[in-house]
Parts: C-alpha cells; sequence; structure tokens
C-alpha cells in the first residue's frame, strides 16, 4: 500500500512540476512578445494562480505521504506486537 502510494505522489510531483515549467515557459514568451500593460497583468495574475495551485497540490501531496506512512508504521508496529503476543 506504502509502495503504490509513495509512486503515486512522485507521478503527481513530477506532473505538477512539468506543468509549472510549461506555464513559466509560455508566460515568459508571452511577455515578451507583447509589451502591453494589459497582458503584462493578466500574465502577472495567472503565474500568482499557477504558484497557489502548486503550492497547494505539493501540500496536499506531503500531507498524503504523511499520513501514508504513519498508517504503514502503525499496522507494522501492530503487527509486531501481534506476533510478541503470540510467543
Amino acid at each position: 500500500m506504502t509502495v503504490v502510494v509513495v509512486e503515486v505522489v512522485v507521478v503527481v510531483v513530477v506532473v505538477v512540476v512539468v506543468v509549472v515549467v510549461v506555464v513559466v515557459v509560455v508566460v515568459v514568451v508571452v511577455v515578451y512578445i507583447s509589451s502591453s500593460r494589459v497582458v503584462v497583468g493578466v500574465v502577472v495574475v495567472v503565474v500568482v494562480v499557477v504558484v497557489v495551485v502548486v503550492v497547494v497540490v505539493v501540500v496536499v501531496v506531503v500531507v498524503v505521504e504523511v499520513v501514508a506512512l504513519a498508517s504503514s508504521a502503525a499496522a507494522v508496529k501492530r503487527e509486531v506486537l501481534c506476533n510478541e503476543n503470540k510467543t
């Protein structure tokens, strides 16, 4: 179970990083091509929204990973205690 969760976490982090890189490249190209203040304002808003979304996704991923690892550790501890009681 933990291995699957960790793999999902890795995939999510990789996807988020790729999306951020693509958005940053697009933003840089748009700002470079256009010198309009309206476009720059829209780009700034988009960048802020993307950064907020990335931060939220990373926080959720970290929380999920910590919960999964904690539950896995608790399960292992229970199993060890059960095995000790049987002997």
